[in-house]
């Protein structure tokens, strides 16, 4: 019942990112939570998120934060 416009602009205004940086931002925040849990590997939580690509997954979770799953792995285990 909405057009596609209609949806970017109104949730480009609700949380002042497109769309799809929304879902990423969302998918990036369960990533982290996954790899906390340190029952799954990189791979794993790639294919849990959507991510068909492992690689693609670590390229875009190093934008996001800054470092690797695999530096943010470890550095949760200190």
């Amino acid at each position: 019942g909405m057009s596609r416009s209609s949806f970017y602009n109104k949730i480009k205004a609700l949380t002042n990112c497109s769309p799809s940086e929304f879902v990423r931002q969302i998918r990036m925040k369960e990533a982290t939570i996954l790899l906390k849990s340190q029952r799954y590997t990189i791979a794993e939580v790639s294919d849990l998120l959507g991510y068909g690509d492992p690689k693609y997954f670590t390229d875009i979770f190093k934008k996001h934060y800054g470092m690797t799953p695999s530096a943010y792995m470890k550095q949760e285990k200190k």
